[in-house]
C-alpha cells in the first residue's frame, strides 16, 4: 500500500509535465521506492549524491537531528545542480535520512523541493 509520502509525491509530479525528479540518496531502498512510483505514474528520475560529511552535523534530538541531515543534503545538491548548470527545467528533488537512537524513537524524515531551472 502507497505511503502518505508516496502519495503526496506523485500528486507534486502529476501537477508538472514533465518535470525533472532527483533523489538526492545512495539508498537503494528509497531508489526502489521511487522505482515503484516512477512506473506507476510514467516519470523518469536520476540519483546525485550530496556528498557531505554527515558526522559534522549534530543534534541531540533524532527528529531534530534528520531534518539537519536531509536539509543538509538538499542544500549541497542544488549548489552541485546550480555550479554545473545541470539544472535543466523545473522539478523536485526528494533527500531523505534516517538515525536510529538507542533509548529514543530515532527519526526519518524526507525533504521535497521545488526546483527552478535558471531559464524558468
Amino acid at each position: 500500500m502507497p505511503s502518505a509520502l508516496s502519495k503526496q509525491f506523485a500528486a507534486f509530479v502529476q501537477r508538472s509535465p514533465q518535470p525533472q525528479v532527483i533523489l538526492g540518496t545512495q539508498s537503494a531502498s528509497r531508489r526502489a521506492i521511487l522505482d515503484d512510483l516512477a512506473t506507476q505514474h510514467q516519470f523518469t528520475y536520476s540519483v546525485i549524491t550530496a556528498d557531505i560529511d554527515e558526522q559534522a552535523i549534530r543534534d541531540p534530538d533524532p527528529r531534530v537531528l534528520v531534518l539537519k541531515l536531509a536539509h543538509a543534503k538538499a542544500a549541497a545538491i542544488m549548489r552541485k545542480l546550480r555550479d554545473s548548470d545541470s539544472l535543466v527545467r523545473p522539478g523536485y528533488l526528494v533527500t531523505c535520512d534516517q538515525v536510529h537512537g538507542w533509548l529514543d524513537w530515532g527519526g526519518h524524515e524526507c525533504v521535497m523541493a521545488r526546483l527552478h531551472s535558471n531559464s524558468a
